[in-house]
């Protein structure tokens, strides 16, 4: 049976203010959906609810028959956060073996394919070995990205993932997204270029749906 996610009926709220209101969506195994939506339309918010980050106010989110919450689903889940996080005090190259190693990946495997992963997303090799603290915003956004799909995840929840990049290096950030899909990965991602939401099979504007407050700073 091919795996579907399925968000049923979800609310999602902050601070009182509901954002989401009982949205209920579908994303099939390969394809990608990209969720639009102008600042503070809670795109954010949605994206974290998928990854099971934080709870839906209501409704539920399913990949395959499990919730997304579920452990197994968890670990077979690759999170990217608006806000880039990496562990500063290991190098690129172990930012984004440590999820390998955490699987139980044997470790000669584990570092040819985070290098691999690296070196696809063309970070200079002559970086690698460099602590994350001391890469650039661009830089550590391509870590983060390599290390949440180096293990091929069945689920990909990037929020913006090319905020921090140009061109050339959206393009390979594209292009790995587009292979899990191929692979049967779902693949859901908040943007706010329109060039990378046209590359999607399916597009989710929250602007367009009904019964979202103006928005509110922060979020």
């Amino acid at each position: 049976m091919t795996t579907v996610l399925r968000v049923e009926s979800v609310t999602v709220a902050v601070g009182g203010h509901v954002l989401v209101r009982e949205l209920s969506t579908e994303v099939p195994a390969g394809r990608m959906l990209a969720v639009t939506g102008p600042p503070a339309s809670g795109k954010s918010l949605l994206l974290q609810t998928v990854a099971a980050e934080r709870a839906p106010m209501s409704g539920r989110v399913v990949l395959g028959e499990r919730p997304t919450s579920h452990p197994e689903v968890r670990a077979d889940t690759g999170y990217v956060p608006q806000t880039i996080q990496v562990l500063d005090a290991l190098t690129a190259a172990e930012n984004v073996a440590l999820p390998l190693l955490a699987r139980k990946v044997p470790a000669e495997e584990a570092w040819k394919r985070a290098e691999e992963q690296l070196g696809r997303l063309d970070l200079n090799t002559a970086l690698w070995h460099n602590l994350a603290e001391q890469l650039s915003g661009g830089q550590r956004q391509r870590v983060a990205f390599a290390r949440a799909t180096v293990y091929r995840p069945q689920l990909l929840v990037a929020d913006d993932p090319t905020s921090e990049l140009d061109s050339a290096s959206a393009e390979l950030v594209v292009s790995v997204m587009r292979d899990l899909a191929g692979a049967g990965s779902v693949i859901v991602l908040a943007t706010s270029d329109p060039e990378l939401a046209a590359r999607a099979d399916l597009r989710l504007d929250l602007g367009d749906l009904a019964g979202i407050p103006a928005p509110a700073a922060g979020l």
